[in-house]
């Protein structure tokens, strides 16, 4: 017997993703992996769907991940995620490859399954020497007393009269 699927406009569904689940990133919205779980509850419903995930290969320094998403209604996806020392530029991260290659592999499939319109945060390597500060309308005002209080307890100098967009410089630097 053939089920009826309630389908739902998936453009207009990424117009009512909660905006602190989307990240501004060098001005471009980025999806977090939970605006696309939230996506995928609005367009599927809770209990409806299952993302299982499979590791295809892993290295010392690569894994190759596999996701899946299964929908009651017998709709499948798949897609695939990598981390490996060349596309993840933060040495910190480099002992969690599996679990970068695992997020990623499920924020694809849950974007070709919700044909969710942004690229997920997770799969951006956002830690290379490309990072940029974010503008604001207030730059040129002077510091605020939490930012100058933030700057001061990494240990440091800002000069007196520090404009905002200074001090988030100093800041950034770390």
């Amino acid at each position: 017997m053939q089920t009826k699927l309630d389908v739902k406009d998936a453009n207009e569904a990424d117009k009512k993703i909660p905006k602190d689940l989307v990240i501004i990133y060098q001005g471009k919205p980025y999806a977090t992996k939970s605006a696309l779980e939230w996506k995928a509850m609005y367009l599927y419903g809770g209990g409806n769907f299952g993302v299982t995930t499979e590791i295809i290969e892993r290295q010392k320094d690569y894994v190759l991940a596999k996701a899946t998403m299964k929908t009651k209604d017998g709709l499948e996806y798949s897609n695939f995620g990598e981390a490996s020392l060349q596309n993840v530029t933060n040495s910190m991260m480099h002992k969690y490859l599996l679990h970068l290659a695992v997020t990623r592999a499920e924020c694809r499939v849950l974007r070709m399954a919700t044909a969710c319109a942004y690229a997920s945060i997770e799969e951006m390597d956002t830690n290379g020497d490309d990072k940029a500060i974010p503008i604001s309308p207030d730059d040129a005002k002077l510091a605020t007393a939490d930012q100058l209080s933030a700057a001061k307890s990494m240990g440091k100098k800002v000069p007196a009269g520090a404009t905002q967009a200074e001090i988030k410089k100093i800041i950034a630097e770390g």
